[in-house]
């Protein structure tokens, strides 16, 4: 089990570095092609993907379904890790409704707050 767990972080470091490196990449081409308040637009939507500040308020759910599923595996009670399982999968279910009400409806705030002006050579219908 150790060298399972030392594998999938050895993994998760060479995906993640990765993803750092795309980032080093790319950032300068989206830069160049839509322009820095563009750019700030795209950051402050991906703040709301799960890897990003909504999994602040996620109240540690992955984390919570894994220790369930492991303990599952550990003393072979699948039963009492299905129930468990479905709570977590309720839970998870009403949060991303409220999160979704609450994103949809400060929506004319979010956009009013960080107006971008048009630029000339960009045209949003």
């Amino acid at each position: 089990m150790l060298r399972r767990l030392i594998q999938n972080t050895l993994v998760s470091a060479i995906v993640f570095g990765l993803v750092a490196i795309l980032g080093i990449v790319v950032i300068p081409i989206i830069i160049r092609t839509w322009g820095v308040a563009e750019f700030g637009l795209i950051v402050l939507t991906r703040l709301f993907l799960p890897s990003g500040l909504i999994g602040v308020i996620d109240f540690g759910l992955p984390e919570v379904t894994t220790q369930v599923v492991a303990r599952a595996r550990e003393h072979r009670d699948w039963r009492l890790a299905g129930s468990q399982i479905l709570l977590l999968a309720a839970v998870s279910i009403l949060l991303a409704i409220v999160v979704s009400l609450a994103m949809w409806l400060a929506a004319p705030l979010i956009v009013a707050q960080f107006k971008v002006e048009v630029g000339p050579h960009r045209k949003f219908y």
